[in-house]
């Protein structure tokens, strides 16, 4: 895929990301702002409600360290709401912008440089 994807660079983008209908997201969705409620079942806080592509709300949760039951949160999510194919192989991509927010924040941001780095090294 690397060089496929050199080739073509950020005109690939449009084939990388496919279009799609922008969705109400909560907009900081990690593992910290996901509780238990009181009958044990998830809640979620701190919300920083957007409209846009759910894949990039969803890409935080997907690259950053998930909660132990992560897995049946996306079967569930993909099973109410069922996303593009590829999805998965999506969510480095679309991580690129909390990337960038940590960056700027200066929150481990010579962590996050290497990371932004490997991502946009096939470009």
């Amino acid at each position: 895929m690397r060089g496929e994807v050199r080739a073509g660079g950020a005109r690939a983008l449009p084939e990388l990301l496919p279009p799609v209908s922008p969705v109400l997201t909560h907009g900081d969705l990690w593992r910290e702002n996901i509780l238990s409620g009181p009958a044990g079942g998830p809640a979620l806080i701190d919300p920083a409600v957007s409209y846009s592509w759910a894949e990039a709300d969803l890409s935080m949760l997907w690259c950053s360290p998930r909660p132990p039951v992560s897995e049946r949160f996306f079967e569930v999510y993909a099973a109410t709401a069922p996303l593009p194919g590829g999805w998965q192989e999506r969510m480095r991509l679309f991580h690129l912008r909390e990337l960038l927010s940590s960056i700027a924040h200066d929150d481990n941001a010579a962590e996050c440089a290497q990371e932004v780095r490997e991502i946009i090294a096939p470009f």
